[in-house]
């Protein structure tokens, strides 16, 4: 499963374990754990045209973590609906809300966090378009 980064990187979901993308080469997409900060060694390599197959180059030092992953799924698309949509961050917490299971919701920010999150996804966006 494919999502962005808090600063837009590629970042890849796979098996309970999180990793941005690190570097390309002309045959691989190389990815490292997203935990890299708490001294995770944690590496994946992907073929370059897709992210099918990918393979396991070092151990994790840390637990898979599912309900991490969809966690940070379910926020990426809050972030995404402010940018495509103009509903009100209520209705687009609402509308993830409902796509969740219950212990994944027990591990989302609260909801004024979130909503703040997509007020602020959204004055990104509009400062970025005035850019352009």
């Amino acid at each position: 499963m494919e999502t962005t980064s808090n600063k837009g990187r590629e970042k890849m979901c796979v098996n309970g374990y999180m990793y941005t993308r690190h570097s390309t080469t002309n045959n691989y997409r190389h990815w490292r754990c997203t935990k890299r900060g708490s001294g995770c060694k944690g590496r994946l390599r992907t073929p370059v045209d897709t992210l099918e197959d990918p393979v396991s180059v070092n151990v994790h030092n840390h637990q898979p973590n599912e309900i991490e992953v969809q966690v940070t799924v379910a926020r990426v698309s809050m972030k995404r609906r402010a940018t495509e949509t103009r509903d009100k961050p209520s209705n687009i917490y609402q509308g993830v809300l409902q796509e969740l299971d219950g212990m994944t919701r027990a591990f989302l920010p609260q909801e004024a966090t979130c909503k703040r999150t997509i007020r602020n996804q959204r004055i990104a966006d509009c400062h970025l378009n005035q850019q352009e």
